[in-house]
């Protein structure tokens, strides 16, 4: 089976096939880059969320990731395992206002520079 090896900064992880895993670098306009490597383990009520890294990335850092045979590797103990919330959104209408504001801002913010660049 194949997994994948992760080096950032100074750590290396591997992730086993035994997760559903993830490797995501997200993009806010308020905090930049944030890398986040996740996946659930189990399925069901059962279902556990799992981190082994989540943590904002400045220029110049870079990241390397390996396709492994997973056969020959242990997986890296996460460092956050909790249980999955089967319903994860309990926002109050105040928050979700908030959620679609800063997801307007970042469209904005996105559609200026496309302009800028003549794309749209």
């Amino acid at each position: 089976m194949r997994g994948f090896r992760i080096k950032f900064r100074s750590e290396e992880i591997v992730v086993t096939p035994d997760f559903r895993s993830s490797v995501t670098i997200f993009y806010n306009s308020s905090n930049g880059y944030e890398l986040s490597v996740a996946g659930i383990k189990g399925f069901g009520d059962d279902a556990l969320d799992t981190f082994w890294i989540k943590s904002d990335m400045h220029i110049g850092e870079s990241i390397e990731i390996e396709i492994i045979n997973a056969d020959e590797q242990v997986c890296s103990s996460p460092t956050c395992v909790k249980k999955l919330d089967p319903n994860p959104l309990k926002l109050s209408e105040k928050q979700k206002q908030q959620m679609l504001d800063e997801y307007l801002k970042d469209f904005y913010l996105l559609e200026a520079q496309l302009k800028k660049k003549g794309v749209l």
